[in-house]
């Protein structure tokens, strides 16, 4: 996962960097779509991660907390961070 996040960081800079940015249309789903695009996975490796990480566990209290903090951590917070 780290890899990929590294990855789609890298691509970001580029992005900028090379100036592709200024050749995509402001506002626009179109344009949305290919920042994402640009940035992230194409359906295979989408796919493929997808298959290697997933689980059945759905139950598992430890499982699902893990899934939780992954996502304070990619939104820059801390379990308890009110904002303040």
């Amino acid at each position: 996962m780290k890899n990929i996040d590294k990855k789609s960081l890298e691509k970001a800079y580029l992005l900028f960097e090379s100036g592709d940015i200024d050749n995509i249309e402001i506002g626009t789903t179109k344009s949305l779509q290919e920042i994402y695009n640009y940035l992230f996975l194409n359906v295979l490796e989408l796919r493929s991660w997808l298959c290697a990480n997933l689980t059945d566990e759905i139950e598992n209290h430890d499982i699902i907390f893990k899934g939780i903090d992954q996502s304070y951590y990619y939104e820059g917070s801390e379990k308890g961070d009110d904002g303040e």
